[in-house]
């Protein structure tokens, strides 16, 4: 199945209220479907702020190539989620918990005290202007803490589909 991306340039975004003030104009993911692609946000407007960037884990190929705009975010095709979709940070890193000594899970590391996850690491290079991007390699998002197999597949020139 293939999902076509739109660029949304006016997302919808948390409003302010007591709940979620310090979420104060980020993005509204519940409102995203499957193939909207967005800038991060941050009070109301795409982020730049290199303070708040540095939060976000995003690769290097964002850096050196990439950071005249905001991080792209993504909502794609979740087989696991029962919204459908899961968030996905285009020009994030990748995350995996296995352990580096045993290449286990945490669930079923012998490691005890030892444990040492991955962590962030890598991540994908992404060309073109959105909604036309590529990212390579695949995206692969599972958890591998519990083997829940969310989303492999591709974006290709604005298009996303399975693997």
């Amino acid at each position: 199945m293939t999902w076509p991306i739109r660029f949304l340039a006016s997302p919808p975004l948390h409003a302010s209220n007591a709940e979620s003030r310090p979420y104060d104009g980020t993005l509204d993911f519940d409102k995203f479907i499957v193939g909207d692609l967005a800038f991060y946000h941050y009070q109301g407007k795409p982020c730049l702020d290199p303070e708040r960037l540095k939060n976000l884990n995003l690769t290097a190929h964002y850096f050196a190539h990439n950071s005249g705009r905001a991080p792209l975010v993504l909502a794609l095709p979740d087989k696991a989620s029962p919204s459908g979709k899961l968030y996905f940070t285009v020009d994030g890193q990748c995350y995996s918990s296995t352990c580096t000594k045993c290449g286990q899970s945490r669930k079923a590391c012998k490691c005890k005290e030892a444990y040492q996850p991955k962590g962030h690491y890598d991540g994908w290079t992404v060309s073109g202007e959105p909604p036309l991007i590529t990212v390579s390699p695949s995206v692969n998002y599972d958890d591998d803490e519990y083997h829940i197999k969310h989303y492999h597949g591709f974006i290709q020139n604005g298009v996303i589909g399975d693997g």
